[in-house]
């Protein structure tokens, strides 16, 4: 359980970094770009359409360690089922719109 304490604080500050468009030397396909190609992208938008999802799953994990907690295999069940829904949707999403300038 401490691993996932550790986890979720991890993915919390990540998320909040990104969230505040200030991360984007966390986004690994950008981070590798040359500044011509970086020049094409929004930094903030893409920072944002990044912390958005791990915020999300920050919160399934935050399920995973309740349910483990008050020991309820239900909650564990559904948590699980969340943490997959937001895994796909998470990356639908952020590759929906890149983030590019208009």
């Amino acid at each position: 359980m401490t691993g996932a304490l550790i986890t979720m604080a991890v993915i919390l500050i990540l998320g909040l970094v990104l969230l505040s468009g200030r991360g984007a030397w966390l986004i690994a396909g950008y981070n590798t770009m040359s500044r011509e190609e970086k020049a094409k992208y929004d930094e903030k938008t893409l920072c944002r359409r990044m912390g958005t999802p791990l915020l999300a799953l920050d919160a399934c994990i935050g399920l995973m360690v309740l349910s483990e907690v008050l020991d309820l295999t239900w909650l564990s069940w559904l948590s699980g089922a969340l943490l997959t829904v937001c895994l796909i949707g998470g990356i639908i999403w952020v590759n929906r719109t890149p983030g590019r300038k208009k």
